[in-house]
């Protein structure tokens, strides 16, 4: 359970980290992030599936 709670917690500061990260040169943020954010996810399940295993 910690795990998870440390992972949303990436999860949340990446999403804050974009909200006030403002650049112009960088077009395609929205998609980094969900890149980044599916990374996190996919590291969880991983996580999980190493702890029920």
């Amino acid at each position: 359970m910690c795990f998870e709670l440390l992972l949303n917690a990436v999860n949340m500061n990446f999403v804050i980290f974009s909200y006030f990260f403002d650049n112009s040169q960088l077009k395609f943020k929205r998609t980094i992030l969900s890149i980044f954010v599916i990374l996190i996810e996919a590291a969880e399940a991983a996580i999980v599936l190493a702890i029920v295993s």
